[in-house]
């Protein structure tokens, strides 16, 4: 009883993290738009907003305060991830679930799938809130206008920003499964959680901080082709199963090493 709730504890602490960090990014986002609309004496709208909030480093300027504020929310994933896998793989209570399921993969499998779950739902929880508060505080949504061709001004121009919404949406789900198995993964062949949180934390700052080079970025729908036609022709569904078959093949190299060095 007392894990269930620590879980719960976990699970509504990183929430309210994203929660809060969705409206900042929202607030920065704005602020961005709001110059680049003034800069060019147009309007911008909340769809700009959004676009802006979550869908990666653009090609006018980066930085690295925009790394790392694109990167936090999945260091957060990644952290609750840590702190659900330290309780699965627990001294006290790993056998007891080998014994209950009587199988490595069976367990495996279930845990995988309880915390690739309660990651997806915090990422649809702070991804919710990033719209939400840029309806609020900008309006309701229109066609993307000058404000985001100016800033991505490789984009084509028929693109939608439901396209890059839903799109960015995608690769947030397919990276917070890729999080959960890789951290198991090393979790497992390091025996050590909080190594396997630091490999995987670093590993999002990388990807994060090549979001500046002007080259395909499995993490952000801004360096796909979609956003960026000067980029390689990488759609985003390919993303979607490149970062699958990762989390896949994390799974199987998991469940290797479970029955050859056990737990």
């Amino acid at each position: 009883m007392k894990m269930i709730q620590s879980e719960r504890i976990s699970v509504v602490t990183a929430t309210l993290m994203l929660m809060g960090l969705a409206l900042l990014t929202v607030l920065r986002s704005r602020c961005a738009v709001s110059d680049y609309a003034e800069l060019l004496g147009v309007i911008f709208s909340s769809s700009e907003v959004m676009v802006g909030s979550i869908y990666g480093i653009s090609g006018v300027s980066s930085s690295i305060i925009e790394v790392i504020g694109f990167a936090i929310p999945f260091l957060v994933l990644a952290f609750l991830a840590g702190l659900m896998l330290t309780k699965t793989l627990d001294t006290g209570t790993r056998f007891w679930y080998i014994i209950r399921y009587r199988s490595y993969r069976v367990w495996l499998l279930n845990s995988l799938f309880k915390i690739t779950l309660k990651c997806l739902s915090v990422w649809t929880i702070y991804y919710a809130s990033v719209l939400l508060f840029s309806l609020i505080l900008s309006g309701a949504p229109e066609p993307l206008g000058e404000v985001f061709h100016y800033v991505n001004p490789n984009a084509i121009h028929s693109l939608s920003f439901e396209t890059v919404i839903l799109n960015q949406y995608l690769i947030g789900c397919t990276v917070s499964f890729v999080i959960a198995a890789s951290q198991y993964m090393l979790g497992i062949a390091l025996s050590n959680v909080s190594k396997a949180y630091i490999c995987v934390s670093l590993s999002i700052l990388m990807c994060s901080a090549l979001g500046m080079a002007n080259i395909y970025n499995p993490l952000m729908m801004s360096r796909h082709s979609f956003v960026d036609d000067q980029i390689a022709a990488i759609a985003p569904v390919i993303t979607v199963g490149l970062l699958i078959m990762i989390g896949l093949a994390c799974m199987l190299l998991n469940l290797f090493l479970l029955r050859r060095k056990g737990i």
